[in-house]
């Protein structure tokens, strides 16, 4: 039998999760290998150049009450977000109920990330 994951993680020095009442979770990575302004910066085992690492974007991934991933477009990783749009997405997440409907959550990622960069191709 699994246990319930702390509320807070990190991982790596180069990202955390978040876990909520609800059961559902939220990855932010930031560092190598991960979908975002550092991706190709080296192997993110070494240490940062500054001592920490910092990204203008980041990835996202959704856990499901269940751990498992939610599907948003054909990927379980949003990457290259701003931090907008990553605070929105951890508002969303922490607020939904504990059986919300993944589609619905999915479409409503897919319909935050489609904002974002309409609003982008904007400005």
């Amino acid at each position: 039998m699994s246990t319930a994951p702390q509320a807070f993680r990190s991982c790596a020095n180069k990202g955390f999760q978040l876990f909520f009442e609800n059961k559902w979770g939220v990855s932010v990575q930031f560092g190598p290998d991960n979908y975002c302004d550092r991706r190709s910066f080296g192997d993110y085992t070494a240490n940062p150049p500054t001592g920490i690492w910092e990204s203008a974007t980041a990835e996202v991934a959704v856990f499901k009450p269940d751990m498992s991933f939610l599907r948003v477009g054909n990927d379980t990783v949003m990457g290259w977000l701003g931090s907008n749009l990553v605070g929105q997405i951890i508002s969303v997440i922490g607020s939904l109920a504990g059986d919300a409907d993944h589609q619905v959550v999915t479409n409503r990622m897919e319909g935050l990330v489609a904002m974002d960069s309409f609003r982008k191709s904007e400005a």
